[in-house]
């Protein structure tokens, strides 16, 4: 499964190469609240799913798929296939509402979302639960840590570089491209917790 996945996000970049814009003002997530400012795409409910195989550029979408490859192939080890993609698909779903969520009540700039970050995360928690102890040794900083602390750090660094680029997605808004990452609020992750929870004991 975490093969095809790779397989469907670089055939899909490689259409975004030859495309434009094309395929993201119909495939990104564009929030509700963008598309009434008419701000370069319309919500359609498919983007709920659609936006996570779309990169912004090579290096987004090969962190992305290294991630992926890692974690994915220990967690679908241990949970199956089946369990993984409900996990996987679940997760990016979640990502994508509280993303809107949080453009609708203005914790961030309203931008269209792009990228498998939201399933990626989910993968990582289950990676982290069930094996905290796990020693991991990311790439930046190449310091050896418990996978626990390893989930931590990413979901605070992810929020760090949320918070610092809303300038920046700002402007990609307004270009019809942008790459935000997700936003969630305390309640959005407890449920996300206790969702895995419930997908790792079935």
């Amino acid at each position: 499964m975490i093969q095809l996945l790779i397989l469907a996000n670089v055939l899909v970049f490689v259409g975004e190469v030859f495309s434009a814009d094309a395929l993201l003002s119909v495939f990104a997530l564009w929030p509700p609240t963008l598309s009434a400012n008419n701000s370069g795409g319309v919500f359609v409910p498919w983007q709920l799913m659609t936006y996570a195989f779309l990169h912004a550029n090579a290096a987004h979408l090969v962190f992305n798929m290294l991630g992926l490859y890692v974690f994915g192939r220990e967690v679908e080890g241990v949970l199956g296939t089946r369990r993984l993609s409900f996990l996987y698909f679940s997760s990016i779903v979640s990502a994508a509402l509280a993303q809107i969520v949080c453009a609708a009540v203005g914790l961030q700039p309203a931008g269209p979302v792009i990228g498998a970050s939201g399933g990626l995360f989910g993968l990582l928690l289950a990676y982290a639960v069930l094996s905290p102890n796990r020693r991991v040794v990311p790439l930046f900083p190449p310091i050896p840590m418990p996978a626990w602390l390893f989930a931590t750090v990413y979901r605070l660094r992810r929020k760090a570089s949320a918070s610092s680029s809303c300038s920046r997605k700002t402007a990609t808004v307004q270009a019809g491209i942008g790459r935000a990452p997700r936003s969630q609020s305390r309640i959005v992750r407890g449920v996300r917790w206790s969702f895995l929870d419930s997908v790792l004991t079935v």
